[in-house]
């Protein structure tokens, strides 16, 4: 789902947001179609609500920093190749 599927396109690339926290669920039916590609609006609406923390073992960054990656890749509507 993550690893190993290719490129990530910025469709998937919401999606794994989503499914991860990483950005707010609360959503109607029909504001998933809003998500591809990202609306303008898309920091405000969608921010990314991953923060670092000093306890964060050395993986959880690294997953941090992926999920931020994907959604950069989101909002910038291009795919994230994935050399795993």
């Amino acid at each position: 789902m993550m690893f190993s599927v290719g490129a990530i396109s910025p469709n998937h690339a919401a999606i794994l947001l989503l499914f991860t926290g990483a950005i707010p669920r609360e959503l109607e039916a029909d504001d998933f179609r809003t998500l591809r590609p990202a609306p303008a609006d898309a920091a405000r609406r969608f921010p990314l609500l991953l923060k670092e923390s000093d306890t964060d073992d050395p993986s959880v960054r690294q997953f941090k920093a992926f999920l931020t990656a994907l959604y950069i890749a989101w909002r910038l509507d291009v795919a994230v190749r994935v050399d795993a």
